[in-house]
């Protein structure tokens, strides 16, 4: 008993390793189409934050753009993360064998010599030896025209403006998903293991492929009585899903405080309307335009230095800066969730389980014994995934947002050249549940973790008005089951406790609070319940434990962000200052780097609050006319 004990201890610190390496993010929430300092910048350097004008003056930009992510491994790992493994390998406890993309495993629960990062395929209703792969090369693409509005009002005071821009963004996102299907499997499942049948359930009534299922195009057939409950929320989407709408509206109000033909330092007051789109959840990796419906409000910072002027004033250069620190709001948003310590557990396989109970009790001495109690609930016939439980409205709120640029500037008559620098990022949001909507699983403690367990046991003979071989739902529940293993099986390859440590062998070893399943109370003979297949009496559990709302992860679903950009912009003013309109045009270019969260961090500071920004590349072309 006590190597059995020891077994199920270094089984979980091995998991509490495990999950510090595998951060993972149920929702990507990259930076907004709409916050780029840098692009709000170039191109218009001296058409903007004039000095001693005595009148109203103003410009008028349009900025396409077009931009598209890179570093696609690195958003995949973010999504998965050591989930993703090389090919053949399947590492618990580092990162030495894994490549720099990776695929998902998907294995059966009978497939010799699993590795301890496969997904178990029984929770997609495919057969026990069913094998595939599933590699992924995620991207973002950008295509956007920002409106931009600058109104100098030193008509009025010296130095003080409005300024406004509102892009209108068409994003792509696509997972680039594809699954390499190695073994069909040609199993069926044994009774008792998805339904009642005495015959199992067969190969032809289960799905095809994961990639079905995890779409939501396909279930396992279980017959009349069992339901097995398609997915429907944080669903793999197999092409490219597209999101048209108005990212933001920013506006600021500023005064340039000090000023002077060389320099100027202001501040303003700055703040986003929310029209982008809200996370529905439906979907994983789903498009967001925007910045997930916040309302922000904050300051920020602009000035300039010209440290050099030609002699005919025909060439200057300068030192632009520009820092923007926002508050994002609370947003509600419908987003899905993990279970606490368990990465990617929304893909796991949840059973309903209810009130009255009929037919079933459980004691701790197998045979013929008295005194068996019944369970609080048994089995109800239903399946279903565990992101159809935990997707639900919460409240996102993010205490800050920086975005900070650096621009060099040289001018030579109409010419502009601009090169920067720019830094963005947003702090851990905090999450919560709505007000409006209650906790999704508290006070309705229906659902338990199936894992690998048998959910109906067999009447081992005739005692009236119970028939043999009758089938009886189980209370058999696997709490500390994951996306890899149930707990059936945690000690070894067989679906069978093998008499370790002299206990009878028998089904379901591992469920939680495993007692031996009767169909009456008392010490009447033959009132066991029995594997159809074996004739061992089953275990059930006495008593089951259920998905709690304490048990939904919002804690490690959190994101923040952070990545470094590199511009150039180069742009030609037609017309002297003096012109009442003056038309401009400029390009540019960028390239981004984003901060990843590193699934090899060994300080587990990934399972604090996940990156989630994207590294991208883009071009613009910018243009319009100011006027005074």
């Amino acid at each position: 008993m006590h190597e059995r004990v020891r077994n199920i201890f270094i089984v979980t610190i091995l998991a509490m390793a495990h999950t510090c390496l595998h951060g993972v993010t149920p929702f990507f929430y990259p930076r907004s189409q709409s916050v780029d300092a840098a692009r709000d910048l170039v191109g218009w350097t001296h058409l903007i934050n004039l000095y001693d004008m005595d009148r109203v003056y103003g410009v008028i930009g349009i900025t396409p753009e077009y931009t598209r992510s890179f570093k696609s491994c690195d958003i995949a790992q973010t999504l998965f993360g050591v989930d993703l493994v090389g090919a053949g390998q399947g590492s618990c406890n580092t990162c030495d064998d894994i490549n720099r993309c990776g695929f998902l495993k998907i294995t059966g629960s009978l497939v010799p010599n699993r590795g301890c990062s496969d997904w178990l395929a029984d929770y997609f209703g495919l057969p026990t030896d069913y094998q595939s792969i599933i590699s992924f090369e995620p991207h973002i693409t950008n295509l956007l025209v920002d409106l931009s509005f600058y109104v100098g009002l030193d008509e009025w005071v010296d130095g003080l403006y409005l300024r406004f821009h509102a892009p209108i963004v068409h994003t792509r996102w696509n997972l680039n998903f594809c699954e390499t299907v190695i073994d069909h499997g040609s199993n069926a499942y044994l009774p008792g293991y998805f339904n009642e049948s005495t015959t199992g359930v067969d190969r032809a009534q289960l799905t095809n492929s994961a990639t079905d299922f995890l779409c939501g195009c396909a279930t396992p057939n279980l017959g009349d009585l069992v339901t097995f409950e398609s997915l429907k929320n944080a669903r793999l989407f197999r092409r490219t899903r597209n999101k048209t709408t108005l990212s933001e509206i920013q506006g600021a109000f500023g005064w340039n405080f000090a000023q002077c033909d060389d320099y100027h330092v202001g501040l303003m007051l700055r703040g986003a309307a929310a029209t982008g789109n809200r996370p529905k959840g439906d979907f994983f990796f789903e498009p967001i335009v925007g910045n997930g419906h916040h309302w922000e409000l904050g300051l920020g910072l602009t000035s300039h230095y010209t440290f050099w002027r030609s002699k005919n004033n025909q060439q200057s250069c300068g030192l632009y800066i520009d820092c923007n620190l926002t508050h994002l709001f609370s947003a509600r948003q419908r987003r899905s969730f993990d279970l606490k310590n368990r990465p990617n557990s929304r893909y796991t396989l949840a059973s309903m389980l209810g009130a009255p109970v009929n037919n079933l009790f459980a004691n701790a001495l197998p045979g013929d014994v008295s005194g068996s109690v019944a369970p609080l609930a048994q089995f109800q016939n239903v399946f279903t995934t565990v992101a159809n439980l935990t997707t639900f409205d919460v409240e996102s709120r993010i205490a800050a947002q920086v975005d900070f640029v650096a621009l060099f500037n040289y001018t030579h008559c109409g010419w502009g050249w601009d090169m920067g620098y720019n830094f963005w990022t947003r702090s851990c949001e905090k999450l919560r549940y709505t007000c409006s909507c209650p906790a999704p699983l508290d006070g309705n403690r229906t659902w338990a973790l199936k894992g690998d367990s048998y959910v109906y046991g067999f009447a081992a003979s005739t005692i009236d008005p119970i028939t043999q071989n009758q089938p009886i739902p189980l209370s058999a529940t696997q709490d500390t089951s994951t996306i890899h293993r149930g707990t059936n099986n945690f000690v070894g390859p067989s679906p069978l406790d093998g008499g370790i440590d002299g206990i009878q062998p028998t089904r379901n070893p591992g469920v939680d609070n495993a007692k031996y399943a009767r169909f009456l109370s008392d010490s009447t003979a033959g009132a066991s319940i029995n594997d159809l297949v074996t004739g061992l009496q089953t275990k059930t559990s006495q008593e089951p434990v259920f998905i709690a709302n304490s048990d939904i992860d919002l804690f490690s679903a959190r994101t923040k962000g952070l990545s470094h950009k590199f511009f150039t912009h180069i742009s030609y003013a037609w017309g002297p200052a003096w012109c009442e309109w003056i038309p401009y045009i400029g390009a540019g270019a960028k390239v981004e780097f984003a901060k990843h969260t590193n699934p090899c961090d060994l300080s587990c500071d990934s399972c604090i609050c996940q990156q989630s920004a994207i590294s991208e590349w883009g071009i613009w072309l910018k243009g319009g006319v100011s006027f005074n």
